[in-house]
């Protein structure tokens, strides 16, 4: 018995011996290291999507092209003023409109899975580098620290990286709803519901960009204390910048304009260029609405657009 109390004390005394943020972060290390394999599924789960979209966007393009065919025959046929064209020309466009509706709608399925896989990534990113800050404020060790912080700026520029704003798809469909003196009142309502439908699409989009720049604000109040954090640490001396040799250094290279190389957007960028991105959607969506109403209204038999 003798034996089996001392080995109690034994084991007491090393358990008391471990200092309290060392159980912390051994915990924080188990937790960061789900976080890792969460982000490892959803990169995975994003890659696929990425293949997915590509398909869709070969599968539209085929399907716009036989499309544009067909509605150029429509117009010879309809300049020609030959009923008999016509009509044929209306029949052979049937299936070519068809595939392209279905190709637009599977583009745009393929689209919001890229999206909301793309938005899981992120989110995932951003969940490790939370841990990876705890973790960098519980422990004293300096060496760690560096380690957790090279982590964190490799998770942020993989963030910059997936969140490269582009410019919206849906901008450039206003060119396509132009108003055609030779269109009659079917051609006007196709326009007006086509406008409407469009206005929907960009009040669906602005949605989704109000909650992302929402996202990007938390975060961005996230970075600034994170910076308030690592700048107090240094100036009382609880770390110190790391020392990277020559042959450690990763400097980007700057702009390449013959290469295309675009580098990453800061946070503070994304905010502002997604902000402007809203501001000329939400004009986009307005004049759609506005077209679609004059539109309307010449199908009804009123003005010209």
């Amino acid at each position: 018995m003798n034996g089996v109390a001392s080995a109690r004390a034994l084991l007491l005394a090393t358990v008391l011996s471990v200092p309290p943020w060392s159980i912390g972060a051994l915990q924080s290390e188990e937790r960061l290291e789900r976080l890792e394999l969460g982000v490892n599924l959803s990169q995975a789960n994003y890659d696929s999507a990425q293949a997915a979209y590509r398909l869709a966007l070969d599968s539209l393009d085929q399907a716009s092209e036989n499309f544009g065919v067909a509605l150029l025959s429509l117009g010879s046929a309809r300049e020609a003023d030959d009923e008999d064209r016509l009509e044929e020309a209306l029949a052979a466009a049937l299936a070519p409109g068809r595939q392209m509706s279905v190709s637009l709608a599977s583009s745009r399925e393929a689209e919001a899975r890229l999206d909301s896989t793309r938005n899981r990534l992120v989110r995932a990113l951003v969940a490790w580098q939370r841990e990876l800050q705890s973790l960098a404020e519980i422990t004293p060790d300096d060496q760690s620290r560096h380690r957790y912080d090279a982590l964190y700026e490799a998770a942020r520029e993989r963030i910059a990286q997936l969140e490269v704003l582009e410019e919206s798809p849906a901008l450039p469909r206003l060119a396509l709803v132009e108003p055609d003196p030779r269109d009659g009142p079917d051609e006007w309502r196709f326009k007006a519901s086509l406008c409407r439908r469009l206005a929907q699409e960009a009040s669906e989009l602005l949605e989704n960009m109000n909650s992302d720049l929402a996202e990007l604000r938390t975060r961005q109040l996230a970075e600034r204390q994170r910076e308030d954090f690592l700048r107090d640490t240094r100036r009382f001396g609880g770390i110190s910048p790391a020392v990277v040799g020559e042959s450690d250094q990763a400097e980007p290279p700057p702009p390449d304009s013959a290469s295309g190389l675009v580098l990453p957007l800061t946070l503070d960028e994304r905010i502002t260029e997604l902000t402007e991105q809203i501001e000329q959607i939400q004009d986009y969506r307005d004049r759609l609405l506005t077209r679609a109403a004059e539109f309307e209204a010449r199908g009804d038999g009123g003005g010209t657009p």
